[in-house]
């Protein structure tokens, strides 16, 4: 990507965008690294498109991530343009694990010493290697037991019904086993089988872990089979 700018002593400023839509974050990042002598551009980036238009413009020498959600897809995008990434996230394996099997240059969690960035900043302009085969190779461990354990959910929730399905959507909106039986012209006892049947087959012991798990998982946005 860029080269740098020059400063006006002549000596080389790297180009940094900044990716976040975390303005406190994003503020404090771009103080730090302009008094290091950084020409640094910033984009909320929402959409990935956003951040690619703005890679395309400014051809910054490192695109910093500093939001407190993983972004693989954009990541991936641009590891493929052969642009480095660093990003800055809470201290999450699954999250770790998604970014450096995107592509991501570098993982730093939020917290860690400023002097940690710089230097990590250094060292992927420099162009050495951070992520190592046998780190790399155990996020993606990492993220084939995440993927298990996902499938594993997803097997409890293809066990539910149709209609246990469409209850559990129900008790998730906060509607009671006596509202959904006035509403779908049924016994109370039976929505409250229902319920069971639905705890039992997820696995867990309460109503709120099964809508916990459905928030979790994106359950409730599926429409329900036909």
């Amino acid at each position: 990507m860029g080269n740098g700018a020059a400063s006006a002593n002549g000596a080389k400023q790297h180009r940094v965008l900044l990716v976040g839509q975390e303005r406190l974050v994003m503020d404090a990042l771009r103080v730090a690294l302009q008094s290091n002598h950084m020409n640094v551009v910033s984009t909320s980036g929402a959409q990935a498109t956003e951040v690619l238009k703005s890679v395309a413009s400014v051809r910054p020498d490192i695109v910093i991530i500093g939001d407190r959600h993983d972004r693989p897809d954009l990541i991936k995008q641009l590891s493929a343009l052969d642009t480095k990434v660093l990003v800055i996230c809470p201290a999450n394996r699954v999250v770790e694990a998604r970014c450096i099997v995107a592509g991501a240059s570098a993982i730093l969690n939020m917290g860690q010493p400023y002097n940690e960035l710089l230097q990590t900043i250094d060292d992927i302009l420099a162009g050495k290697v951070l992520v190592t085969k046998a780190y790399l190779q155990e996020m993606q461990l990492v993220m084939r037991e995440m993927k298990q354990i996902e499938r594993d959910k997803r097997r409890k929730y293809e066990r539910l019904t149709t209609r246990e399905m469409a209850i559990l959507a129900e008790i998730s909106s906060g509607r009671s086993a006596t509202e959904i039986a006035e509403s779908s012209y049924t016994s109370v006892n039976t929505v409250r089988s229902h319920i069971k049947s639905v705890l039992q087959k997820l696995e867990v012991n309460s109503q709120v872990q099964a809508v916990a798990m459905a928030h979790q998982n994106g359950w409730l946005n599926e429409p329900l089979p036909a």
